[in-house]
């Protein structure tokens, strides 16, 4: 492979100059000869000089990294989208000329500005005087346009005009990529990536840009057999093959995080002929950059072994942890299985909880407290186990008040929760212990993310004290890249309707649980006849049952559908507490995107409930 590169994102997260070198040193030792910066609009020059000055870098600073890395023999790729996730630059009122959604539309999830307006002249004169800045300060042959989750094509007036006389999405796509082309390629003499996701709904695209722009493409799945699509349905496609026949080179993008998706993705990937491999590295913004150097490791050494097939993964990984750590660490069985797992998350809402605990959660759960207790053990201690350690902590952590607010919805003593809470604060403290030695100088982000977490869980807690009912929603989404929204209304037996949560983005932890359930607080005073669920957005979602339990532990349950308006498969489905589900709203993903009319699509249930005598 020409290019064996490692992605750093430093516009989710800035990093100090002295860490970026430190950085280029180890991919170096590691066998690598790229590094990608992920930069979105993180450089602050003449064009867009509105970033704040400890949220940016200076020209001359990158220029350092840059000569750094030359003077070592590795090529510094800048990545600066222009299309989606341009919100670095829309996010300052200077900006929001050139936004899609700067006429005060709702855009496909919100009215957040995340896409720029391919219709507009004064787009393109930005991106090519921002560019021409950038160029200046990276040598690299290459230079890539990101392009991935565009989420709002088509919702100004003048996108819209465009579709209403007879251009499609799709055009609008291919005409912004051969306008960036125009700027990249002919005026700037550089050679073009971008990442591939959206001919996922953009595929006649492909056919009519340029064949020399290099497609870059991600696949984090646990195992990869063949690239999955990420946004419909992860469907299973023999992409290179097809690159081939087309004639664009590409890169396979691999994850940081996980030996298994980057052994897979390389042995797929040599069966055809990349330009390259590219591990990514995201948002770490509330961790740190450590964790993430073993797999890092492994992958340079993955690609320049000589013969994958006859790779001794424990092996090799094993050396790497020793040459990283100490040759003479023991209780290293725990490090290597922490990296061999999908590490899994969980959000604090203020207004509702996860329901009962699945068993790939516990599973999860008795397997990271192994790890961890293996871990902690380690005698020599470097950044790389601290790193480990405390975010295994953190996970343990998260599980278990996941399960405490969960098993004592109805207990109104919380000094349980309260002393889980407390060790969030010790984790809280040494984060910032941590931010203070490797982002000395950077604006901190760890209070405020730990407070929030605090700050739902304490509302939750007050929230269920005062309820006088649970309503709890079962469902299935197999897609974890869907993202329905879901509202909920409760009738009562005038046919009075009342709103007891409004558009809920309600997903599962892993694409490897798809069965999952959600537990609501609320008040109500009168009799409830019927519940209605709306549900609208980017893609449906399974119901597989509901019920509402009062605090004289009465149970209502369904007894029959009542109406259904929209998309809805199977209705009766839901009736019965079991594995079959009721699907609400549009299965085909890509018609979402086809038809920007479709987000606002709502397709209705109304469930009538009834005491439960069993």
């Amino acid at each position: 492979m020409k290019i064996k590169g490692v992605q750093l994102d430093i516009a989710r997260q800035k990093e100090t100059i002295d860490f970026i070198i430190d950085f280029i040193n180890f991919i170096k030792n590691c066998g690598y000869n790229t590094l990608f910066l992920y930069i979105e609009g993180r450089i602050k020059t003449k064009s867009f000089p509105f970033m704040p000055e400890n949220e940016s870098y200076s020209p001359e600073e990158i220029k350092k990294v840059v000569a750094y890395a030359e003077k070592n023999k590795i090529d510094v790729i800048p990545i600066i989208s222009n299309f989606g996730h341009t919100e670095h630059f829309l996010q300052f009122p200077q900006m929001k000329y050139i936004s899609e959604l700067r006429e005060g539309i709702k855009g496909r999830f919100s009215y957040f500005p995340m896409t720029v307006c391919p219709s507009l002249k004064e787009t393109y004169d930005f991106f090519e005087e921002y560019f021409s800045e950038i160029v200046k300060i990276f040598p690299s042959e290459y230079f890539h346009v990101g392009n991935d989750e565009v989420w709002d094509i088509g919702f100004c007036s003048l996108c819209r005009e465009r579709l209403k006389k007879g251009e499609t999405q799709d055009d609008i796509f291919t005409k912004h990529l051969q306008k960036t082309y125009e700027i990249v390629v002919k005026k700037l003499k550089k050679k073009m990536m971008m990442w591939d996701d959206m001919f996922e709904f953009y595929a006649e695209s492909l056919k009519k840009i340029p064949k020399d722009i290099i497609m870059c493409t991600w696949d984090y799945n646990y195992f990869v057999y063949k690239p999955d699509t990420h946004f419909s349905h992860l469907e299973r496609q023999d992409l290179f093959k097809k690159y081939d026949k087309l004639g664009f080179n590409y890169i396979f993008c691999t994850r940081e995080l996980l030996i298994p998706n980057i052994y897979s993705f390389t042995k797929y990937a040599l069966n055809y002929s990349p330009l390259g491999g590219l591990i990514t590295n995201w948002e770490r913004s509330t961790r740190f950059q450590f964790e993430c150097y073993p797999v890092i490791a492994f992958g340079g050494r993955l690609w320049n072994s000589k013969n994958i097939e006859n790779f001794d993964i424990d092996k090799e990984f094993e050396n790497i942890l020793k040459n990283l750590i100490s040759e003479k660490v023991n209780y290293l069985e725990g490090l290597k299985t922490y990296y061999f797992i999908n590490n899994r998350g969980y959000n604090f809402s203020g207004k509702y909880i996860r329901g009962e605990l699945e068993p790939i959660e516990e599973e999860y759960y008795r397997t990271i407290k192994l790890i961890y207790s293996n871990v902690k053990n380690i005698e020599i201690k470097n950044e790389i186990v601290e790193d480990v350690e405390i975010n295994l902590k953190e996970n343990i952590l998260n599980f278990e008040l996941r399960k405490l607010l969960y098993e004592n919805l109805r207990a109104k003593k919380t000094f349980l929760i309260e002393k889980k809470l407390s060790e969030l604060d010790e984790i809280k403290k040494e984060k910032i212990k941590r931010w203070n030695i490797y982002r000395k100088g950077i604006p901190e982000k760890i209070s405020q993310h730990y407070d929030k977490i605090k700050e739902n869980i304490l509302k939750f807690i007050e929230l269920k004290e005062k309820a006088d009912c649970f309503l709890i929603l079962k469902l299935f989404l197999p897609d974890i890249y869907g993202a329905p929204n879901i509202s909920i209304y409760l009738i009562d037996e005038k046919g009075n309707s009342e709103k007891i949560e409004s558009e809920l983005n309600l997903k599962p932890n892993s694409s490897y649980m798809p069965y999952y359930s959600f537990v609501f607080p609320f008040n109500f005073d009168r009799k409830i006849e019927a519940v209605k669920i709306n549900v609208c957005g980017y893609g449906g979602i399974g119901i597989t049952y509901i019920k509402i339990i009062d605090k004289n532990e009465n149970e209502l349950i369904p007894e029959g559908i009542l109406k259904t308006e929209g998309y809805v498969e199977n209705p009766c489905d839901l009736l019965i507490e079991n594995l079959r589900w009721t699907y609400v709203g549009l299965k085909e993903i890509k018609s979402y995107f086809q038809c920007n009319e479709f987000k606002d699509l709502t397709s209705i249930i109304t469930i009538k409930m009834k005491k439960n005598n069993s």
